[in-house]
């Protein structure tokens, strides 16, 4: 990477680039960032802005500008001009642009912060006597801050490709401070909010459904891993134990981790839970562990730690893959799988490019859906994207069975039929009447908290009725069927 100042002439280019359709925004800002890489900071603020941003020139201000710097008056002037082209062309000295970006840059700063437009035209007299029009109609345009083809993803997705990070992580980073200040901590090397810590509750979204013909992830081989239980995650440390949380980070109570606490790090791992085994708890991934990076490490690299220090009986088994058609053999009648990227990082989110499910079960179970749970969820804060669904029991009632999700195509369906509730984490919003869903089930079980289930809302059953609804008893029959 070059360290010094680049040429504003290069920044130009790139708004060209992106503006005119040229070459996708993200990879215009990547390409930008590398041409200067101690100056990311200021990049993200010339290329994007925020719907809170209030510090930019309106058309009146320019056409105000445009009279200080010709001496005409309004009369004088073409009618409803492009004010931008007109301003960039009032000066013709040089054949090049011959100002870096960080003299670009701060004078900018001083327009912006300028509350006279006679002294925002001297600045900008100095700036058009420094550059070529073709490159001085991008930074006036800039100064406008309209009609901007970088969107957040496009910067995020540059910065991660620079510094080889996934851009869902940074997404989630960016909910909680503003872009720039994430490329501060990035460039820094400080640690980022999205990484969860031990001991605080992980929510665990459910991997998109992919339905395609080839490999996802434009990858020759991927990782296959048949589910056949509940999806836990484990904290270890020295201060808390062992403790597990379940997908929508509720503690688990009761779950014996004697035997993967012997040969663990403290830290927090992707387990499954399958009671019915000689061994029920076995490792499926890592997400953290204290004194590593192992939020940086591929899905094969964080594997091969795996099998490096777990004992193999406590290991989730995965078997890799080269086509759709090896997938589908190897997936059980009626069963759900997860595929998995060998070169990914850690999201913390599911991430497309990341885990996929693929199931061969074909239709769901009735149930009646009680209510919507607000939740927290990485990448997209506040959504009501839990949903309690509940079995029949006896003649003519239900039973609760668990927190659910839905597919993604289903949640604003669902958001659309409860009654209006305080969006509070963990708070329960009621439906608006009697509401029936086909659930695809993943793991039913009974322990402490009762009948509970992991699956997934696959569509509505708007002609169903309480006979419709499974009954609680053959709940884990049918779950029996499908591992």
């Amino acid at each position: 990477m070059n360290m010094r100042d680049v040429n504003f002439r290069h920044i130009a280019a790139c708004c060209r680039q992106a503006y005119n359709g040229v070459r996708r925004p993200a990879i215009v800002a990547e390409s930008a960032f590398k041409l200067a890489p101690k100056q990311i900071p200021e990049l993200i603020d010339f290329f994007y802005e925020d719907s809170r941003i209030d510090r930019k020139l309106t058309d009146e201000d320019l056409r105000e500008v445009f009279y200080h710097l010709t001496d005409l008056y309004p009369e004088e002037a073409v009618d409803d001009p492009d004010i931008v082209a007109e301003l960039s062309k009032l000066v013709k000295t040089n054949e090049e642009t011959t100002m870096t970006f960080g003299f670009a840059y701060q004078r900018m700063q001083d327009i912006l912060n300028a509350d006279d437009n006679r002294v925002r035209a001297m600045i900008i007299r100095i700036i058009l006597k420094r550059s070529h029009p073709r490159d001085s109609y991008w930074l006036i345009l800039r100064l406008t801050r309209t009609a901007n083809p970088f969107k957040r993803r496009d910067i995020l997705k540059a910065l991660g490709q620079c510094y080889g990070m996934p851009t869902q992580r940074l997404m989630q980073e960016s909910m909680f401070s503003s872009i720039r200040a994430v490329a501060e901590k990035v460039i820094a090397g400080a640690e980022l909010i999205g990484v969860p810590s031990t001991g605080n509750p992980v929510i665990l979204p459910l991997p998109r459904r992919y339905r395609g013909e080839d490999l996802p992830f434009n990858s020759k081989v991927a990782e296959l891993e048949v589910i056949r239980g509940e999806r836990l995650t484990l904290h270890m440390n020295e201060t808390i134990g062992s403790v597990a949380y379940d997908p929508h980070g509720v503690e688990v109570q009761e779950i014996d981790t004697t035997q993967l606490a012997s040969c663990l790090e403290s830290g927090i791992y992707v387990v499954e839970h399958t009671p019915q085994d000689d061994f029920p708890l076995k490792v499926c991934d890592i997400l953290t562990i204290e004194g590593a990076d192992a939020h940086e490490w591929t899905r094969s690299k964080r594997r091969q730690y795996i099998d490096d220090n777990v004992s193999d009986l406590l290991v989730k088994d995965t078997q890799s893959v080269e086509n759709m058609r090896a997938i589908k053999k190897l997936s059980p009648k009626n069963g759900v799988v997860f595929i998995h990227n060998p070169e990914s990082k850690l999201t913390f989110t599911s991430a497309t490019d990341e885990v996929v499910l693929f199931s061969t079960k074909h239709t769901g179970e009735i149930f009646r859906l009680v209510a919507g749970v607000w939740r927290h969820e990485p990448a997209r804060g506040l959504v009501l994207n839990g949903w309690r669904v509940a079995a029949r029991d006896g003649i003519d009632a239900y039973y609760e069975v668990g927190t659910i999700t839905a597919e993604p195509h289903m949640e604003k369906k669902l958001a659309r039929l409860t009654t209006a509730g305080t969006a509070v984490e963990g708070s329960r919003v009621d439906m608006k009447a009697p509401t029936f869903v086909e659930v695809e089930i993943h793991f039913a079980d009974y322990d402490e908290r009762g009948i509970h289930i992991q699956g997934v809302i696959t569509g509505l059953a708007p002609s169903a009725g309480l006979s419709d609804v499974v009954p609680v008893e053959e709940v884990e029959y049918l779950v029996g069927e499908t591992q």
